[in-house]
Order: C-alpha cells, then structure tokens, then sequence
C-alpha cells in the first residue's frame, strides 16, 4: 500500500471516528491556552492571536459540516461562515502578521475580542461517535507491516 492510499484510506477512516462534538472541545482547549492575556486587556503577540482563531474557526467548521476542518487556513477562513465584519478584521489581522516582526505585540479589536468570548464556549449536541478507534490503528499498524516486509 503506497502513501498515497494510506492517507486516503485514513482519511475515509477518519470521517467513521471523527467524533465532532469532541473535536470542538478539543479546538476550544487549544484556543482557551491563549486567552488569558487577551480577556485582561493585555496586548498579545499577532502569531499567538492565531493560535486562538484558527482552533476557534475550526470548532465553527465543525458545528457547520459535522467534519474534520481543513489545515490550510485560507481554506478554513473562506469556507467557515461567519459574520463579514469579524471576517474583514481577520483579513486585516492577517496582513498585520504577514508584515509584523516576530514579537509584535498588538491591541486586540473589540470585534475579534467579543468573537473569541463568544466563541470559545463549549459547544453540545455538535454529534456522537458512531465507531471506536481499533479499525484506524489496525489500519496503520497493517501499513507499517508491509513497509518492513519491503526492507
């Protein structure tokens, strides 16, 4: 079994597993390590704000498609819908962090900072589990297998 197959088997898999309303506490957990500067008024680095939208984002994919969200952002932005304010303050986040240093630190807009507060509630009722995991590991370990057996 090539790589190419096994990513596309695993990604068949994936949508028999996926859990959406445990994917959603789980973005929301990755976002809530990053808001306390925020929600004490504090400036945050650009590329931290990031870590918080782009986890935030994907629980709203989630609750939207009841899938696994995109890892490219630009894709998860345009295909996420969202109010056409908070989306035109991400733009303009989003060419402030292409042209910022590293270590800038910048005031976050009320808009994005009430979207965040709001967003990051915990999310129900976004779908249940149909399968348990033992067919993805069986899967992997199968693939590992025959990449000895090449050797």
């Amino acid at each position: 079994m090539g790589g190419g197959i096994l990513i596309q088997r695993i990604r068949e898999l994936i949508q028999l597993y996926f859990n959406p309303e445990k994917a959603v506490h789980h973005y929301l957990g990755i976002s809530a390590n990053f808001t306390e500067p925020i929600f004490r008024g504090e400036p945050v680095g650009i590329k931290k704000l990031f870590y918080i939208i782009r986890p935030l984002l994907a629980g709203e994919w989630i609750v939207q498609f009841q899938k696994m969200p995109p890892t490219e952002f630009l894709r998860l932005l345009n295909e996420t819908a969202i109010d056409a304010e908070l989306r035109k303050h991400i733009d303009d986040l989003l060419v402030q962090k292409e042209t910022a240093v590293e270590q800038a630190m910048i005031a976050i807009p009320a808009l994005i900072k009430d979207w965040i507060h709001s967003a990051g509630r915990p999310a129900s009722g976004c779908g249940k589990s149909v399968n348990s995991f033992p067919a993805m590991k069986n899967l992997v370990w199968n693939h590992y297998m025959i990449c000895l057996a090449r050797f």
